[in-house]
């Protein structure tokens, strides 16, 4: 289901899906905004695991999305540093406000161009994500390689992209991206996080949504697969290691549809999947057994 709403003062557009436990956060332009539907359906065929995407509009994309001042690289209009801004209204106002209606979930911090590299930055200076996606991010950004030597990344997935003719400009801050990204790879791999580096046909301006998608969806899939755990190898029921929902017994068929053991069993299990339930957690079926 998708709706708009203003969030502090955000204009915010909102995919949802039954029992996602994932949320992606995605800053966009007008433009990123125009290929929302078409990103949100493109995520939905690179990953099975359901997600919730709220897209947050950004008014002055040099200014909202850059940790620091910096000289124009294009046109006349130097960056900012609204970074710090753009990151406190993401943890003290957006995620608060959306945790409260949908519960504690997985975080998934994106964005394209300056909006991949506001991500990473952020994933340096917080840890409130549990993955970042940086497609085609401005890592040629001044200081940047600087700046992320002996930096800790705070997450538990992060992908990188690039536009294999990204590199091919006259303009020569933008001209060492290439090495740029590689070693942006490098060191978050040395962290021992899961980590990939992909290289998509082209330069910079061009699938911006497909990017996103590939991106978000191989974030998700690492994220969902590390959720998920049987409890033995032939069991049909996946269990799910959730530490932010403690004290709840989740599970699933597919991972895709999520029950709560206390609230759904057996009520919202078909005939089919109770017997399953019942076959491979005996104690269980035992100690709901008033509820049969």
């Amino acid at each position: 289901m998708k709706t708009t709403e203003t969030i502090g003062g955000c204009d915010c557009t909102i995919y949802t899906t039954d029992g996602a436990q994932i949320l992606l956060l995605q800053p966009v332009d007008d433009h990123d905004q125009s290929l929302l539907d078409s990103e949100v359906e493109l995520i939905r065929s690179n990953t099975d695991a359901p997600f919730n995407l709220v897209a947050f509009g950004i008014k002055d994309w040099m200014t909202e999305l850059t940790p620091w001042p910096a000289p124009p690289t294009f046109g006349k209009q130097p960056f900012g540093d609204g970074a710090e801004m753009t990151l406190g209204y993401v943890k003290n106002v957006l995620i608060p406000t959306l945790q409260e209606r949908w519960g504690a979930m997985k975080i998934v911090l994106g964005g394209y161009s300056l909006a991949g590299l506001f991500a990473l930055w952020a994933g340096y200076n917080s840890d409130i994500c549990d993955g970042i996606v940086a497609a085609s991010p401005s890592v040629w950004y001044s200081q940047w390689a600087d700046y992320i030597d002996g930096k800790e990344m705070h997450s538990n997935a992060v992908y990188l992209s690039l536009g294999d003719r990204e590199f091919r400009t006259k303009n020569p801050v933008m001209a060492h991206v290439d090495d740029a990204i590689r070693k942006q790879h490098e060191l978050v791999s040395a962290q021992g996080i899961e980590t990939v580096l992909e290289w998509n046909p082209g330069g910079h301006f061009i699938d911006s949504e497909k990017r996103m998608a590939r991106a978000f969806g191989w974030v998700c899939e690492v994220l969902n697969n590390g959720m998920f755990y049987k409890e033995n190898p032939d069991d049909q029921i996946y269990w799910i290691d959730n530490p932010e929902s403690k004290g709840e017994h989740l599970f699933s068929f597919d991972k895709k549809t999520i029950f709560n053991l206390f609230a759904d069993y057996p009520y919202k299990l078909t005939k089919e999947q109770k017997e399953i339930f019942d076959k491979e957690n005996p104690y269980w079926a035992d100690f709901f057994k008033d509820r049969n």
